[in-house]
């Protein structure tokens, strides 16, 4: 069972579809875990939300570790 809950950053944005940011955040304190988002590379050099992360980054980590072993 996770003890967090996602919501919006109100000022970071993706750097690939430009929506807010995913926040972790502790259901039973409602502190804030983590705030910066995921490692974009290698999209872009920027931080990326859950959705893009998910989508369109592991993906690509993926084909290019297949790609160059």
């Amino acid at each position: 069972m996770k003890n967090y809950k996602y919501i919006k950053h109100k000022t970071k944005k993706c750097s690939i579809c430009k929506e807010a940011l995913d926040v972790m955040v502790s259901t039973e304190t409602k502190e804030i875990l983590w705030d910066q988002g995921n490692n974009a590379d290698p999209y872009n050099n920027g931080r990326c939300c859950e959705s893009c992360n998910m989508q369109v980054v592991l993906p690509l980590r993926i084909t290019l570790w297949r790609q160059n072993g």
